[in-house]
């Protein structure tokens, strides 16, 4: 049954996209990344845990994005009943250079239903040694 799906297991208490009061398709543990100590020229990763409470399959991608960063999943499409990693990464050599040391920036997703408010991931950046002369 859907709803014992969206409610059963680790899924009960974390963040989550879609309307209040309904199943939603998409669960997250975490609505959001940190890249601490990001390095001048370097490229890193996170991930955030998802799971697909729903009856079709999920196919994600990013609405919105920076020039500097990547997102995808890992299974590229998401099973009912299944897991993935969302996949976010940074390559700190695109990093415009105008930027502060410290910023962060939305990630809108794509494949799931709901308002864009709803469906935003929020990517938190500190660099590490930038230069005074970037």
């Amino acid at each position: 049954d859907r709803t014992e799906r969206c409610s059963a297991g680790r899924w009960k208490d974390l963040c989550c996209f879609g309307e209040r009061g309904r199943c939603l398709l998409l669960r997250l543990k975490q609505k959001g990344a940190e890249f601490r100590g990001l390095e001048s020229g370097a490229k890193a990763t996170e991930r955030i845990l998802c799971g697909n409470a729903g009856e079709r399959p999920l196919r994600l991608s990013a609405e919105l994005i920076p020039d500097f960063a990547a997102f995808r999943t890992e299974p590229e499409t998401i099973p009912p009943g299944g897991e993935a990693d969302i996949v976010i990464t940074v390559d700190a050599s695109e990093i415009p250079p105008a930027r502060e040391t410290d910023f962060s920036f939305p990630v809108i997703v794509a494949g799931v239903d709901g308002r864009p408010s709803e469906r935003t991931l929020t990517v938190k950046i500190n660099r590490k040694n930038k230069n005074i002369t970037d």
